[in-house]
C-alpha cells in the first residue's frame, strides 16, 4: 500500500508540472498571469526538470523599474520575473536556466555593464494564507470520517517556512499573514511577546460541529488587510484554500453576541482575534481584487464538482491571475501547496546599470535553459537622460 502510494503521489506531481495554465503572461502588464485554467489534475508525460531543455517562457510579475543618476549618467534597470517551461506552464528555477540581456538589440557582456545593487534588487512578499476551518474538513459525511484540517496546517506551515527560508539569503523579506474561517473569522495577531512563526500555524483550534462556511467574507477581509501595507517593491500573494461552498457570506455577523474584543491564544502562545463581518458576495471580492496592484491569488479546491464550488473558485483565481488546483485526495494536500509556494520561490530580480546617450533605447531580457537547446526574450522600450526616464507602453 506504500509502494501504491508514493507511486501515485509521483504521479499527482508530474501532472502538476504541465497541466496547470492558471499564470500566462502576455504583453499587456495588466493581463500578466491571466491564461486558461484546468477543471481538474491528470497525469502525463514524464520529464526530468531538472535537465530541462525544452521551450521557455518568461512571466514578468510587476512592471520594470528605471532610473536615471545625473551624478554620473548611469540608468539602472530592475525587473522581476519567473521562468516557465510555457506561457502559464511550471515555473523553473534560477539553476535551470541563464539570464542575459541585449540593448538596442546588441547582446552585451558582463564588462559593459554593472549589476544592481542588492538593495535595487530587493523586493518583498506578502503572503496571506486564508484557510477553511468549518466542520467539513474533518467530518464529510456520517458514515465515514477524514482529516483534511490537519494535513492541510502542516503544509501551510511548510509553506510559509520554505518562504522564510529563502528570504533569509535574499534583499528585502518576507510577511505573511494567517486567517481561518468557519461562521466567523479568526486572524493572527502579533503582540510584543509573540509573533507569528510557521509553527504555530500548526496549533490553529480543531474545527468545532455547527459552523458554517463564509469563504467569501474571509478572502476580502484577508485582501483588505494586505491593501493597507504600502510597502514599495512588494508582491502580494494570497492562498485560498477550501473544501466547500460559500453558505454563509451573506449573513451580517458583525455584531454577533459571540464576539469578544478579547484576543484569543493558540497552544503555542499565537494570539488571534475572533472576527465577524458585514454581507459579502463574490462580486465583492472579485471587485477588490481587481482593484489590487501587484497581487496574486490562487486557489485550491479539496474535492470535486458535488462538494466544493468549482466555478466560483475559478473565478477567484482567475480575477487574481493565479492558480486553481482541484484534488479530492488528502494526501496531496502537500502537493498542492508546494505547487503555489514554487509560485513565489522561482521569482527573480535581475538589474543592471550602464551609461547610455540621452533619448530612446530597447532593452531585452535573454533566458535559455542550461543546455542551450530553448531561449526566449522579453523586450520593451525606454527614455532615458536628464530629461525624461521612463519605459515606454
Amino acid at each position: 500500500m506504500t509502494n501504491k502510494r508514493a507511486a501515485l503521489k509521483s504521479i499527482f506531481l508530474l501532472s502538476l508540472f504541465f497541466s496547470l495554465f492558471a499564470c500566462g503572461g502576455g504583453d499587456d502588464l495588466n493581463d500578466i498571469n491571466k491564461g486558461e485554467q484546468p477543471e481538474k489534475i491528470a497525469p502525463q508525460e514524464v520529464i526530468e526538470l531538472e535537465n530541462y531543455s525544452g521551450d521557455l517562457a518568461i512571466d514578468v510579475i510587476s512592471k520594470p523599474v528605471i532610473t536615471y543618476n545625473p551624478d554620473d549618467g548611469v540608468t539602472n534597470i530592475v525587473v522581476q520575473f519567473v521562468p516557465r517551461t510555457a506561457p502559464g506552464a511550471f515555473p523553473l528555477t534560477p539553476e535551470q536556466v541563464i539570464v542575459g540581456f541585449k540593448f538596442d538589440d546588441e547582446l552585451i557582456g558582463p564588462e559593459t555593464h554593472y549589476e544592481s545593487t542588492p538593495q535595487e534588487l530587493a523586493f518583498n512578499i506578502n503572503f496571506g494564507l486564508v484557510l477553511d476551518a468549518s466542520y467539513s474538513m474533518i467530518v464529510k459525511n456520517s458514515d465515514s470520517e477524514t482529516d483534511a484540517f490537519t494535513p492541510m496546517l502542516s503544509a501551510a506551515r511548510t509553506s510559509v517556512q520554505k518562504g522564510v527560508d529563502i528570504w533569509e539569503n535574499r534583499a528585502g523579506s518576507f510577511n505573511f499573514k494567517t486567517l481561518w474561517f468557519e461562521s466567523f473569522l479568526y486572524y493572527g495577531v502579533d503582540n510584543e511577546n509573540h509573533v507569528w512563526s510557521a509553527n504555530d500555524i500548526t496549533t490553529i483550534p480543531k474545527p468545532v460541529d455547527k459552523t458554517f462556511t463564509k469563504l467569501f467574507a474571509a478572502l476580502d477581509f484577508m485582501l483588505e488587510k494586505i491593501a493597507l501595507e504600502k510597502q514599495e517593491n512588494t508582491q502580494n500573494i494570497v492562498l485560498l484554500f477550501s473544501d466547500g461552498f460559500d453558505n454563509y457570506s451573506h449573513f451580517d455577523n458583525s455584531q454577533s453576541e459571540e464576539l469578544d474584543d478579547t484576543p484569543l491564544v493558540t497552544s503555542s502562545g499565537a494570539e488571534y482575534l475572533k472576527l465577524g463581518s458585514t454581507t459579502k458576495t463574490l462580486a465583492d471580492v472579485v471587485q477588490r481584487i481587481n482593484g489590487m496592484e501587484n497581487l496574486t491569488v490562487h486557489v485550491i479546491g479539496l474535492g470535486d464538482e458535488s462538494s466544493i464550488s468549482v466555478e466560483d473558485l475559478k473565478e477567484i483565481s482567475t480575477a487574481g491571475r493565479g492558480l486553481y488546483l482541484e484534488n479530492p485526495d488528502n494526501d496531496s494536500i502537500l502537493d498542492l501547496f508546494s505547487r503555489v509556494t514554487q509560485e513565489f520561490t522561482t521569482i527573480q530580480s535581475h538589474g543592471l546599470k550602464r551609461s547610455f546617450p540621452s533619448g530612446q533605447h530597447k532593452f531585452t531580457l535573454t533566458v535559455k535553459n542550461k543546455s542551450g537547446q530553448g531561449q526566449t526574450e522579453y523586450s520593451f522600450d525606454f527614455v532615458t537622460g536628464e530629461n525624461e526616464v521612463k519605459i515606454l507602453e
